[in-house]
């Protein structure tokens, strides 16, 4: 019996290492995999990963080893782009902890029935300096073409363990992450996505005692993370896990928000640049000081330092040339600016801080597990009182003072502020619905065309992307935005108001005549969701993989009053209907009128939740579908 045991627990342990040791050598690409012509689990998909494999091993002295190894398959002409790999790391002269080595990569393609193998040259590996911090190794890989299977593999040399994606923006049929740690070492992991599908197998020796922290962690037929509407970042939502070292005493590493901020204080990209002086900043600083209040020397001084400055398009929380220059050129990236503003804030004697954030592409901050690297942007950070605080970004030209970034809604950020105690984190929301208001007045001629006029009222983020619509686009795109695309309508005349002006939502005054669509000598056919960004549905698939973030909540109200012609009555007239979801977050409300050949209606659409979970789906995809139903539905005019 003991020696039956021995021989179960001997196969039991030989088919574990037979697994974490499965057999994917660089180079060794099968001609299946070469005759492949589809993802077997995803038909439609251009390329997919036939593997992702990272193995990390992490010493005593808290040194990683992380070796990577990744085969794509093409399978079609958009899917060559996958040939262009970039692969970032820290490994600039500002925390350049980090390098890349054994770097090797090849395209595979199938000649006569052969393996046809092209290595990339090394000399041909781009290596490029992102920023202070960041470089990146970028591979082209040569002789793309549908059928070809593409691989590289390096090892990346750190400090912590980075974190494993097992899903992408491909299909995966294989993702495999392995790690090595010694026993004593504690980590805490946190998760994204659908982590319970994942498996582990341990890869102890045999006769050892158990490691927890030698793990193989396995994912298959991973499904492609897609785009969806008003789907946070990729980093939010891929599946994936990261590690947090929960005590290591080793040195001043910065495992805790206590030890960020006070690094920041300390760093001289950062926390030096609060004080340099900058050439005529005395002009500004007693023009400020001629405002009576806070709010007029922000507003004028977010204002001046928006328009002085460009943006180099490089989102940092930390400075690259440092302000001066930055100052001196007129240019420079989001932390250069927005220290700027900092610095003339508090000369003027306004009580500012500065803050580090993360923008939503960049992925929300995770509390559990504090680093540099959730950071990529700094703003400045004003509390007035607990009701309100300003949160300035002078890097958009778009960007009012009095709004909230709409990048850092619904999300977490750290200010600096050396004599303040407790936590500096700041969690960041609108509670205030922002409004979109048209009002219609139009009459009906005998014919079915329908001539008239609306005004539209944009506030908040709706103004600021209609704000840059017209200044980058010009009026006439703008008039054909409005109108939806709609041939049928012209537009007769057009003024816009409160262009410049923060305080005030902007203003759109439209003449226009709308041609009949369907109309006869005996029936009229009207549309009445006109002029709204409302012709759209959005949630059209009737599946979902992410949560919905709307951002803030959102409030619409529709007015329209129509003459209809003396010789035509009322045949159909959309009824008057309140719809509701379950939770009563949404609500859809209409209302008909007929009174002396006139009719009006009245629509208002309120979302109260800035989050919906895509557990909850299928409800709002419901509403959804039949909200849209009703805001199409036609007033149907017959003569006589």
């Amino acid at each position: 019996m003991r020696n039956k045991n021995f021989i179960i627990l001997f196969l039991l342990v030989f088919i574990l290492r037979v697994h974490a040791q499965e057999n994917h050598t660089f180079g060794d690409v099968s001609t299946a995999e070469l005759e492949m012509t589809e993802c077997p689990f995803e038909k439609d998909a251009n390329a997919m990963y036939l593997f992702s494999i990272g193995e990390v091993i992490c010493y005593r002295d808290y040194s990683v080893t992380f070796e990577v190894h990744k085969r794509i398959k093409i399978f079609n002409e958009k899917g060559k782009k996958e040939g262009d790999i970039r692969i970032e790391y820290h490994g600039n002269r500002k925390n350049g902890y980090e390098s890349i080595v054994g770097l090797e990569a090849q395209t595979v393609n199938l000649v006569d029935g052969k393996p046809e193998i092209t290595i990339i040259d090394k000399k041909s590996i781009l290596s490029e300096s992102v920023d202070l911090i960041t470089s990146a190794k970028i591979l082209s890989f040569p002789n793309v073409r549908a059928g070809s299977v593409i691989e590289f593999k390096y090892k990346l040399k750190t400090y912590g363990i980075p974190s494993w994606f097992f899903q992408t923006t491909l299909p995966v049929q294989l993702s495999r992450f392995q790690t090595t740690i010694p026993e004593e070492f504690d980590y805490s992991i946190t998760s994204h996505g659908n982590i319970s599908l994942v498996k582990s197998v341990r890869t102890d020796e045999p006769g050892k005692s158990q490691n927890p922290n030698n793990l193989i962690r396995t994912m298959t037929e991973v499904p492609a993370l897609l785009s969806e509407p008003y789907m946070s970042s990729q980093t939010d939502n891929l599946t994936s896990i990261a590690f947090k070292r929960v005590s290591s005493g080793y040195g001043a590493y910065n495992d805790t928000w206590e030890k960020i901020h006070e690094s920041l204080l300390n760093d001289d990209d950062f926390a030096k640049q609060f004080w340099q002086k900058l050439k005529g900043e005395k002009v500004l600083i007693e023009k400020a000081k001629t405002y009576k209040t806070d709010a007029g020397k922000i507003a004028y001084l977010f204002n001046e330092v928006k328009n002085a400055m460009k943006w180099d398009g490089t989102d940092a929380w930390y400075t690259m040339d440092g302000t001066i220059v930055a100052w001196s050129d007129k240019v420079g990236n989001s932390a250069e600016i927005n220290l700027i503003l900092y610095h003339l804030l508090i000369a003027s004697d306004v009580k500012a801080y500065p803050m580090v954030v993360s923008t939503k592409s960049h992925g929300k901050l995770n509390i559990g597990l504090p680093s540099f690297r959730q950071f990529n942007k700094t703003v400045v950070y004003i509390p007035v009182d607990s009701t309100f605080s300003y949160y300035l970004d002078a890097t958009d030209k778009y960007q009012a003072y009095n709004e909230i970034p709409e990048f850092m809604l619904n999300s977490q950020a750290l200010f600096v502020d050396k004599k303040s105690k407790g936590s500096k984190i700041v969690f960041i929301q609108r509670t205030d619905p922002v409004r979109e208001v048209s009002f219609v007045n139009a009459e009906i001629s005998p014919d079915g065309k329908l001539k008239g006029s609306a005004i539209i009222s944009s506030q908040s983020y709706n103004k600021q992307k209609l704000v840059e619509k017209y200044k980058t686009d010009g009026e006439e795109k703008i008039k054909t935005f409005i109108k939806n695309d709609d041939s049928n309508i012209k537009i007769l005349s057009y003024a816009i108001r409160n262009i410049d002006v923060d305080t005030l939502p902007l203003l759109q005054e439209v003449g226009f005549e709308m041609d009949p669509v369907g109309s006869d000598e005996q029936y009229i056919f009207l549309n009445t969701n006109l002029f709204t960004n409302l012709k759209t549905n959005p949630f059209i698939s009737e599946s979902r993989s992410t949560d919905i973030h709307f951002g803030y909540k959102q409030n619409y109200l529709l007015t329209c009053s129509y003459k209809i012609p003396q010789n035509f009555k009322v045949e159909t007239l959309p009824k008057s209907i309140n719809l509701v979801t379950a939770d009563k977050s949404i609500a859809f409300k209409r209302v008909f009128g007929e009174d002396n050949n006139q009719i009006s209606m009245r629509v208002s659409i309120d979302i109260k939740n800035t989050i919906y979970f895509k557990e909850n789906y299928l409800e709002l995809w419901e509403f959804y579908k039949k909200m849209f139903e009703l805001l199409n539905e036609q007033i149907v005019l017959k003569k006589g």
